[in-house]
């Protein structure tokens, strides 16, 4: 019982850590083109569920689309109103590949 929790709390302090240096480093070398671009995409809702709904049909991973919202959410890149919109298309994308 003991060895489960700290195994699945050492996870999650993993993935904790992760997303904190996914954050640092996107951080560091995101351009002001992509800042741009992640700007544009995410600024009225329809916009970041329509870019939500094109990236899962492209990557058909709603786990890997919002784990990299997180972090870009953290670093600055994007506002969570806009990831929500994107990980609404996100699921209604994933919805319709299905």
């Amino acid at each position: 019982m003991i060895s489960s929790i700290l195994i699945i709390l050492a996870t999650v302090l993993l993935f904790l850590f992760s997303v904190s240096k996914f954050s640092q480093n996107i951080e560091r070398v995101a351009s002001d083109r992509l800042k741009y671009y992640l700007t544009k995409t995410t600024e009225t809702p329809i916009k970041s569920t329509f870019t939500g709904f094109i990236v899962n049909t492209i990557f058909q991973s709603n786990t890997a689309i919002t784990v990299t919202l997180v972090g870009l959410v953290n670093a600055g890149l994007v506002t969570f109103p806009g990831a929500l919109g994107i990980i609404i298309g996100s699921n209604v994308g994933n919805t319709l590949t299905s």
